[in-house]
């Protein structure tokens, strides 16, 4: 087999540039159909912030996505909507920089720790959208801190809170009256506590301290040491309990363990697949046995996911080591990249049932409510309702207290199901009359509260015939109306939806946009229509890197393809057009010599444009310099108005100038002109007394009679002071040659055709009293006689 391929002329090429080429092929589209094994996260949204997001938290109902920031010293919590991401307002702590941010397991209390100040604040109810919880009304407790806060944390079994202050542990009842009370300090160590954990019942607490390689294991109950847990040799970061019979812990060296503390065992130990220069900060257990490892790489912040045999899962970057944050069942994570938060879905979590059941042991009945509530899915809904009936401590009883909170909330809707359901199951029930006789009392309110909830969760039709059932002649009747016209409006709003999501199954882009934004128009805060929109931009955008792509590939083999024609270009073109390549050489040095010609031309009318520019500049700043003269001279004022029409002339000059396509020799020629112009302007000077003026008057009448008496016959005379000379700009000695010569050069310069276009009409008046001058200059000179006698009256004026 022969080594190299065949060209046009029979020359060879070797194979290797073509297997080159085809692997920079297969390079470049092959990338873009990888994809990478991350399916236990699911991104679900995306939300953006106006500062950077230093700590995540979510609420125990799983609701509510809280936000810790800092805005200048004050620390900002912002609250999200876990489903939509709409701001539901906001709070702030003044001057305290924040360190911690967690809700309470079981209500909606927010723990928010600084470097100032502990607080823990009451948000059930949220004000709104650039609204800020009062402080006075839902901050219930606070604390000033005297020492470094360690770590702060809600108990999983227990209305408390604990926190780590120096070396001592604290603890708070979250119940009124809040009485705090010191719950452990350490014994015989100068180090603050840096990290704790309890065990799920609670019996045992894991601390360590700083620059201390143990980890120390304390009875609760009789608050007396147990022995250590030693098998890390370099301090620990992080380690909670993930069994009462297993702690899992990571030290600074990347070391992660699975250990037994009654044994004091290492069980399992993965090896990391992190870099060298990673170092741990955090551990958060996450559900299917897999957890996240938070390390800082210089100023690089990531969370590793990892299985249990320590092979990474997926990876997150983050702005900060507080910046991720898991739901208590699990199903969702938070993470934060500087100002972009996503809320990720997972795979593996606690199922809405159990989680329901838990709530409802702790006495939860309200957040399970709620939990249950903001369920996505209708398999989720109906597993936590059968919890819901299947559990509790009476099921009667429970479904009054619901009732209770219901009527209380004004949400008419659930207390007519819970109403129906309790008289079914006993119709005499007191308490549920009662609120049928209230319902029955506000019938009309009702009928429009009942309207606005099913407006709410999206039923137009229903809400459309609750308030078309407000009479005329009721109070109520013009805010039914509004809420009538409101809920067409969202029926419009969901036609073009529906419209737009036909057209996107269709893949008709711009026909959806066009649905979505009219859609947009009428409902702007409609999150379904953004979403949309969104999901629209993303298709467009992965159309167009598609299209990219493919523009790219054929860049390439274009690419190729040129540079292939270039190197072979003589052969190719002898092959095509079958012509003697003699004629082809002489055609290409004929070229050559034209480019060579031309370039050479170019060259000399730069250099002659330079010479022009300098020119140029030279008279331009020697009429500038004649110009600040006149002026100067002109004390009385004989020749303002000419002098500022000079300059005005000047600087039209020079602004013409930097036009590309300008002569500069027309212009200079101009300049020229303007100070010959100003050479013969004459300037009198106001006697400095009346005494004096009127000597001068005489004596200029004596002169004027005696050069009278003396040329009676001479009608060409000078003005006194004209110098015929200068004006021809010749020497009193010049030939009669000479002037000559300077007369028709002079007459050429200032004869008035040549300035019949000018812009001014005093250059055309200046042309012609110039072309008169130099008529009776060149009339006396030229003759002996009258020359003479024009030197004579030179002299006697002199």
């Amino acid at each position: 087999m022969t080594n190299c391929f065949a060209i046009l002329d029979g020359s060879r090429m070797p194979p290797s540039r073509l297997l080159i080429a085809f692997a920079l092929l297969v390079g470049l589209i092959l990338p873009p159909l990888a994809v990478g094994n991350q399916d236990f996260l699911q991104l679900r949204q995306e939300i953006r912030s106006e500062h950077p997001v230093r700590q995540l938290t979510i609420s125990a109902d799983e609701a509510i996505l809280a936000l810790g920031m800092q805005d200048g010293d004050d620390t900002l919590v912002e609250f999200r909507d876990r489903r939509s991401g709409r701001i539901l307002g906001n709070l702030r702590s003044a001057s305290n920089e924040l360190t911690q941010l967690s809700f309470h397991p079981t209500r909606r209390q927010l723990l928010v720790g600084g470097d100032k100040r502990l607080e823990l604040w009451q948000v059930d109810n949220l004000p709104g959208r650039d609204a800020e919880l009062p402080a006075l009304q839902q901050r219930i407790w606070e604390r000033t801190v005297q020492q470094p806060l360690g770590q702060a944390d809600f108990s999983q079994q227990k209305d408390l809170l604990r926190w780590s202050e120096g070396q001592q542990l604290y603890e708070l009842d979250t119940q009124p009256p809040y009485s705090s009370r010191l719950l452990w300090t350490g014994e015989k160590i100068d180090q603050p506590l840096k990290h704790f954990a309890f065990s799920p019942n609670e019996q045992r607490i894991a601390v360590s301290h700083a620059n201390q390689t143990g980890i120390r294991l304390v009875d609760s109950q009789r608050q007396h040491m147990l022995p250590p847990l030693d098998y890390h040799l370099l301090p620990p970061v992080d380690f909670h309990f993930s069994t009462e019979q297993q702690l899992v812990s990571i030290d600074e060296e990347r070391n992660l363990l699975w250990a037994n503390p009654e044994s004091r065992l290492q069980e399992h130990r993965p090896e990391l697949e992190l870099s060298g220069r990673s170092k741990p900060e955090r551990l958060l257990p996450l559900p299917g046995d897999k957890i996240a490892v938070i390390s800082t790489e210089g100023d690089t912040t990531k969370a590793h996911i990892f299985n249990r045999e320590g092979t990474e899962q997926q990876q997150l970057l983050l702005y900060s080591t507080g910046s991720i944050a898991r739901s208590p069942t699990g199903a969702y994570l938070a993470s934060a990249d500087y100002d972009s938060v996503q809320l990720f879905e997972t795979k593996e979590h606690q199922s809405p049932e159990d989680y329901i059941r838990q709530l409802q042991d702790r006495g939860a009945n309200e957040t399970a409510r709620r939990y249950r509530n903001q369920l996505d899915t209708p398999a989720a809904l109906a597993t936590s309702k059968a919890a819901e009936t299947s559990t509790g401590p009476s099921s009667l009883e429970l479904q009054v207290e619901q009732l209770r909170n219901a009527e209380r909330e004004k949400d008419w809707l659930r207390t007519e199901r819970l109403l129906g359901d309790i008289l079914r199951i006993d119709p005499q029930n007191a308490e549920a009359l009662t609120v049928r006789e209230r319902m029955r009392q506000q019938e009309q309110e009702i009928q429009l509260g009942k309207g606005e909830q099913l407006l709410k969760n999206g039923e137009y039709d229903a809400a459309i015939s609750q308030f078309k059932q407000v009479p005329k002649d009721s109070p109520l009747y013009t805010e039914a109306r509004r809420q009538l016209a409101l809920a067409e409006q969202q029926i419009r709003v969901q036609f073009r939806v529906q419209s737009a999501e036909q057209e996107m199954r269709s893949q008709n882009w711009d026909g959806a946009r066009t649905f979505l934004l009219m859609a947009l128009e009428q409902d702007p805060n409609n999150s379904q229509v953004q979403s949309l929109l969104e999901k629209i931009e993303t298709k467009q955008t992965n159309a167009r890197l598609v299209l990219l792509a493919v523009l790219l590939v054929l860049l390439l083999v274009g690419g190729l393809l040129g540079w292939f024609g270039w190197k072979y270009r003589e052969r190719i073109a002898c092959w095509v057009s079958q012509e003697d390549p003699r004629q082809q050489a002489r055609a290409r040095a004929y070229a050559e010599a034209q480019a060579v010609a031309q370039a050479e031309e170019q060259r000399k009318a730069a250099e002659q444009r330079a010479l022009d520019e300098q020119h140029f500049q030279e008279t331009l700043c020697k009429t500038r310099e004649l110009l600040r003269l006149a002026q100067r001279k002109d004390t009385e004022r004989q020749h303002a108005m000419r002098l500022v029409d000079f300059e005005a002339e000047i600087n039209l000059i020079e602004r013409q100038a930097l036009e590309k396509q300008t002569s500069l020799r027309q212009l200079a020629g101009k300049l020229l002109f303007i100070q010959q112009t100003l050479r013969s302007l004459r300037f009198y000077v106001r006697a400095r007394t009346s005494q004096r003026a009127e000597e001068q008057q005489q004596r200029r009448q004596q002169q004027s009679k005696q050069q009278k008496q003396q040329q009676p016959d001479s009608s060409r005379t000078s003005p006194v002071g004209q110098n015929y000379y200068e004006l021809l700009g010749i020497s009193p000695k010049a030939t009669a040659s000479e002037i000559r010569k300077a007369y028709h050069e002079k007459l050429k310069e200032y004869h008035p055709d040549r300035h019949q276009n000018a812009e001014f009409d005093w250059i055309r008046q200046q042309a012609e009293s110039m072309t008169r001058l130099l008529g009776e200059a060149y009339e006396v000179l030229v003759h002996e006689e009258q020359r003479k006698r024009y030197d004579q009256q030179q002299q006697a004026h002199s």
